[in-house]
């Protein structure tokens, strides 16, 4: 899915429920080589007869950014 192995996931949070869809984010540790870790996004969206997912790979130093961009945003007022 990510075009690297799946060592374990991490977690997930569920987001705000859009009508009859419900999302989530979960958080995987990836592994494309031994010298590679990587961080694996993967947007999910459940309904009625309906399941979609769709994988977003990040270095770890685009993660780190991440992280950085969701702390400002949850402190902006």
């Amino acid at each position: 899915m990510f075009g690297a192995k799946v060592e374990r996931t991490v977690g997930e949070v569920a987001g705000e429920k859009q009508g009859p869809i419900s999302t989530a984010i979960k958080v995987h540790l990836l592994n494309r080589d031994s010298a590679e870790k990587l961080v694996g996004l993967e947007f999910v969206a459940r309904g009625f007869a309906t399941y979609r997912t769709t994988p977003f790979a990040l270095s770890a130093l685009e993660a780190q950014k991440l992280v950085l961009l969701l702390q400002e945003a949850v402190r902006a007022r």
